[in-house]
């Protein structure tokens, strides 16, 4: 593993405040975090207990419907730079925790909706915050 260095990457990165889950190989233990900025090679991401996540997991972005197989690059704080890769080594991952995806799909968009949400809410302060300085620096 690396350290954070911007001129290390590669591909050109775009901003993004996006939910996530970070899934663990177990299938059961989750985190929920935030995409900070994204390009076509990886991403960064804020959670708040970036230490207790796996060196690789799969991502679920948008509302679950999209996973994303990652490899922690580096971490810093409570942030984390992953690197997409195309499949995952630990075998945990290639086991299906969900018996039935038909009944288990609305169950767990539901519970990505609800994290989501309660992501939102929390950050909707420092959001607003960010909004008055940036209108006030706009201003002058």
């Amino acid at each position: 593993m690396t350290t954070p260095a911007e001129n290390l990457r590669n591909a050109q990165r775009s901003r993004a405040l996006k939910t996530g889950i970070i899934l663990c190989p177990n299938g059961i233990s989750t985190f929920a975090c935030v995409v900070r900025d994204t390009s076509a090679t990886g991403m960064q991401i804020s959670i708040d207990n970036a230490g207790g996540v796996p060196d690789e997991f799969m991502l679920l972005l948008d509302e679950g419907k999209r996973r994303v197989p990652c490899n922690v690059m580096w971490r810093k704080g409570a942030k984390l730079g992953v690197k997409f890769v195309a499949a995952l080594t630990d075998r945990r991952h290639h086991v299906n925790p969900m018996p039935n995806e038909q009944t288990t799909g609305p169950i767990l968009a539901e519970m990505l909706r609800v994290k989501a949400q309660e992501i939102r809410q929390a950050l909707a302060p420092k959001v607003e915050i960010k909004s008055r300085l940036l209108r006030r620096a706009n201003a002058l």
